[in-house]
Formats: C-alpha cells, structure tokens, sequence
C-alpha cells in the first residue's frame, strides 16, 4: 500500500473541504432523525450523515408519519409483551428498560448523552441476560459487544477504548460481580467523547462515543466516591423464587425466538412511539431535571411518560439512596450507635436498679 502524494493532500487541506461526504455512522433499522422524520430508505441520508444499510432480506414495517390514539396503544401493548414474563420490581423500571430500547433508536436525534442502564437482580437466574438480549435483538437484531467489568484504570481504559473503535451502539458490561465505576467510566458517559493514544500513533485520536451502554449484576453495588450511581438507571428484577432457573410459567418459552420473529413489530413500535411524540409537538410533562442528561430526557424520557408509562427517571432517584455504598455504611454505623447506646443506658438502668434494691434489703 502506498500513501497519497503530499501534493495531493496538501492541495486537499487549503482547498478547505473534504469532497467526501461526511460519515456520521452506519445504521442497520430505521432510526429517528434530528428532524423528526423516521430514516426508513436504504442508503445514504446526506443532512444526517448516515448510511442506512440493513441486513440482507431485511424488511422493516413502515413507520406511520402521523400515529393515531390506536397505534401508540398497539405500540405499547407489544413493547409490553416483550418483557412480559420479567419480575420488574416496580413500574418504573420497566420504563427504564423501555427508555432503554428507545434510545438505541433515538440516539441520532438528540445532542448530549445517554444514561447507563444496569440491569439489577435479587437472586441469580432472574433473568438479567436475558432481559438485555431482549433489547439488543429489539434494537439491534442480534447480541451486543460484550465485555466484562474492568480489574483496574488500565483495564478500563482499554475496555472503552476498544467499543470507541469498534462503533458498536450497544455494549453490555455482564456479570458486574465487584463495586462499580471509575472516572473514567463517568467521564465517557459525561463528554460523549474518547481519547485515546494508540500504539501506531503518537499524539492522541478523539473519537467519538454514541454507544448506549449496559450493565447487568446481582444486588450492584457501586464504589465509593464515583459518580457512576448518579448516571445510571437502574432495572431491577425482583424474584420471590429462592431458584427462579427452575420456574416453568413462562407466556414465551423461547422468548429470544419469539423476539427475533416479531422483531418488525417491536422496531415499528419503538419508532411510533418517538414519532407520535414528535407529531404530538413533543408536550412538555413537566418531569423533575436530570442534569447531564437533558437532550436524553427532552426526547426519550419524556416520550416515554407521554406514552403512558411512569418516569423512568424515579429508577435513578430510588437508585442513589440504595446504591450509594459510602451512605449506607455511614446509615449503618449511626443505627449501630444508636442501638449501643440503648443497650447501654437500659444496661445500666438495670444496674443502678439492683443497686438501690440491694440497698434497701440491707437496709
């Protein structure tokens, strides 16, 4: 291989321009535009930047450019099905799995970043995986990059340096097993970019980091003094089963076939979603502010409680307090001191009472 001329590139850098179409990214479903429009037809879309280019013999539905009352309603009523055998702890966070899913198909609509979705169990075996192969084959049509949690800074840094170049726009941290987040995990999520020095290179590349990020655990905990717990939705899974691998009532028994089969149906339902809300003139619901996030919560948060669904948002509000391992140990210590004294005072209240008893009998 032969490099250009310098000539050549030199001519090219005072002409000013590149005269190559810009490439924001390449995108395999129909995806939410900054205009509002559904990109829907194969090739290349000049004003976004991007290639749309779908697997072969891929066909999505057409998404309706005006969604009426019924088809927000069919929308939500097959998104709900998807998830429909997962013990949700609450509401809200199968609003965050929702918000989950419509951020992949988002992404390109909003300026700002996107939160990191952590899927939580009580137990083992309720279903975590499962639940985010569950949007990555909504979203993407097949498994996610999958990685696992960093050991060390190093670690990390070639972990995410790794999905920068990949351009990959799902990425599953599984079996999150040690206290979660670092700096630098929290600076991706925050800046939206990455730098990194590699090895054929000298001075740093910058790249850019559009992936929604993932996470799955059993009772996560997070490491002290990291901001990760306040970038982070939380998708807690609840089950009453000591062994939840053994439960047979299952409405999908083959869930991730029964997704893959009727991934057009869960594709058109995400887009309606976004795109009713768009239509509707995106009506304010008037939710609390999530700093760091608000182009996120503009469209897909707020989409999502238009839709009907609870804010998603309440999953990280509940999240900081049960996460926050530095507040639970300082929660725990005052309960302690505070249970040591009352043990104390009664113990010596029980003291001072056989003292005055012994008195008087002597007496």
């Amino acid at each position: 291989k032969v490099g250009p001329p310098d000539w050549l590139v030199d001519a090219l850098r005072d002409e000013g321009r590149w005269p190559v179409p810009r490439l924001e990214g390449v995108v395999e479903s129909p995806v939410l535009l900054p205009s509002g429009e559904v990109l829907q037809q194969p090739g290349y879309h000049a004003d976004s930047g991007l290639l749309y280019a779908p697997p072969p013999g891929v066909k999505f539905l057409d998404v309706p450019q005006k969604p009426c009352a019924a088809d927000i309603e069919r929308a939500q009523r097959w998104l709900n099905e998807a998830v429909c055998d997962f013990p949700f702890e609450q509401p809200w966070h199968r609003s965050a799995w929702k918000a989950g899913v419509l951020s992949y198909f988002a992404r390109w609509a909003y300026t700002g970043q996107t939160p990191f979705f952590l899927i939580d169990a009580n137990v083992r075996g309720s279903g975590k995986t499962r639940l985010a192969m569950t949007a990555a084959l909504t979203s993407l049509g097949r498994e996610p990059m999958i990685i696992d949690q960093a050991h060390d800074d190093d670690d990390e840094k070639r972990l995410i340096t790794s999905v920068a170049m990949s351009g990959e726009m799902m990425v599953l941290i599984d079996n999150i097993a040690r206290p979660f987040g670092t700096a630098k995990f929290d600076s991706m999520l925050t800046k939206g970019t990455w730098d990194a020095v590699l090895l054929y290179r000298n001075d740093p590349v910058r790249f850019p980091m559009n992936a929604v990020w993932w996470g799955n655990g059993n009772n996560v905990e997070f490491r002290a003094h990291a901001d990760t717990v306040r970038r982070t939705l939380r998708i807690r899974l609840d089950s009453p089963m000591q062994n939840p691998e053994r439960r047979h009532d299952f409405r999908h028994k083959d869930l991730l076939g029964w997704i893959s089969e009727n991934r057009d149906h869960l594709v058109l339902s995400a887009l309606t979603l976004l795109r009713g809300f768009i239509v509707a003139g995106c009506p304010a619901q008037h939710l609390p502010t999530w700093g760091g996030f608000e182009g996120w919560s503009a469209l897909v948060r707020e989409a999502v409680v238009w839709a009907g669904d609870p804010d998603p948002y309440d999953a990280a509000a509940g999240h900081d307090d049960s996460s926050d391992v530095v507040a639970e140990a300082l929660g725990d210590l005052l309960r302690g001191w505070s249970e040591l004294c009352e043990a104390t005072h009664s113990e010596r209240s029980e003291e001072r009472r056989v003292g005055k008893e012994c008195l008087r009998l002597c007496r």
